[in-house]
């Protein structure tokens, strides 16, 4: 999944999830419940960062939207933090 679909899930679901890069896809995501099996190599994505993440993506057109895709997700949340000031 894409960054941005994963955090549409995780807003749609309203609980936070674990996120780790998939192996030899670029900029897809794996994910998995934050409770329960081993945690070791994983990013928690909240829901307050999932939801700021939305926001902004919802407001960009489809090439900017297609950039922020591109991206790591640390970077993303923070530019979408940025803009959220």
């Amino acid at each position: 999944m894409k960054l941005i679909d994963v955090c549409n899930k995780v807003v749609a679901e309203k609980t936070a999830a674990l996120i780790r890069p998939k192996l030899g896809v670029n900029h897809e995501y794996d994910v998995k419940e934050m409770f329960g099996g081993k945690k070791k190599g994983w990013v928690l994505l909240d829901l307050f960062t999932a939801s700021a993440i939305s926001k902004v993506a919802a407001a960009l057109n489809e090439t900017n939207r297609a950039k922020l895709n591109t991206l790591p997700p640390l970077r993303v949340s923070s530019i979408c933090f940025q803009l959220l000031k």
